[in-house]
């Protein structure tokens, strides 16, 4: 059943609104709370904001590494090169300043054999650890009598040689005649004779 309100608007009683009220306690409680979700929205916004600024930096410095990773290598690859061609710079100088020292040792050696003597061979070797690892020239040679002074005395003559020639005396030291033998060929005396110079 429909209900009809017959009395004229003035009389009518007015619906009152009903105004809220907030007690002080609920009004602290509700300002508490919006003040928690504001300060903890501030601290994600602030946190977040740090995380992603932290993160471009990640980034930043991640592209920083390979970029440098990649430089690191090109420096390796360029001090690898360097070695070797230091390496082999080096084994140039090395044979240079040996073709020159050898032609002048040589050159300087050949000054010391006297007229009537060779040298047959020539090698160097190295001596064992006990003897302090020096190295040491092996000379074999033959002499002729000259008519003027016996061969024995010729081996002498060039070991004196050695000794005082003034470039030789600063490379080799200790002439020492290993041993002689005597042979006669056709009408001349030939002796051979072994000899060993420590080099310095």
């Amino acid at each position: 059943m429909n209900r009809i309100n017959l009395l004229p608007p003035e009389l009518r009683r007015k619906k009152r609104k009903r105004a809220v009220v907030f007690e002080p306690t609920q009004t602290l409680m509700i300002l508490i709370v919006v003040c928690e979700l504001i300060a903890f929205t501030s601290v994600y916004l602030v946190i977040n904001g740090k995380v992603n600024t932290k993160r471009k930096e990640l980034k930043d410095i991640n592209v920083e590494i390979e970029r440098l990773e990649v430089e690191v290598r090109d420096v390796k690859r360029l001090e690898s090169e360097a070695a070797t061609l230091e390496k082999k710079l080096q084994i140039i100088d090395q044979l240079m300043f040996s073709r020159i020292m050898w032609s002048k040792f040589l050159s300087e050696f050949n000054s010391t054999v006297p007229e009537s003597m060779w040298i047959t061979s020539f090698t160097i070797s190295a001596q064992p650890a006990t003897a302090g690892g020096k190295r040491i020239l092996i000379l074999s040679g033959n002499v002729l009598n000259s008519p003027t002074e016996k061969a024995v005395n010729l081996v002498g003559v060039f070991m004196n040689n050695i000794r005082n020639n003034p470039y030789l005396s600063n490379l080799l030291e200790n002439p020492e005649l290993l041993g002689t033998t005597s042979e006669i060929t056709g009408d001349q005396q030939v002796l051979r004779f072994n000899m060993s110079i420590t080099f310095k």
